[in-house]
């Protein structure tokens, strides 16, 4: 492993605590009763704020590879459950061929 994967791997890892501790912080702030709201809670505004940041950083591109490291995979990872699927196959939709798998249209 060289030194910026090495780089990377630790600003995932730093993004995924922060994102877990806040998670932890707010399920159990909004958690009430028999129904998980708390996982709702986080599912829901995790799901928003990933969603919209990662179209405007990738529209205007403002985020550095490392940033966007630290904020989607790092952060949003240790914060949502929700998959991810969906922006992994827009982000590979804006790549040229040789870059990877392209979404199919039906």
């Amino acid at each position: 492993m060289d030194w910026d994967q090495a780089k990377l791997v630790g600003l995932v890892a730093l993004g995924g605590a922060l994102g877990s501790v806040v998670r932890y912080a707010a399920s159990g702030y909004v958690t009430r009763g028999d129904f998980p709201w708390g996982t709702f809670f986080v599912n829901l505004t995790g799901t928003f704020l990933l969603a919209t940041g990662f179209f405007l950083a990738m529209g205007r591109g403002f985020m550095t590879a490392d940033l966007r490291a630290f904020a989607f995979i790092g952060i949003f990872g240790g914060y949502t459950t929700c998959p991810r699927s969906g922006s992994r196959r827009w982000a590979c939709s804006r790549m040229d061929s040789s870059a990877g798998p392209q979404p199919t249209s039906s």
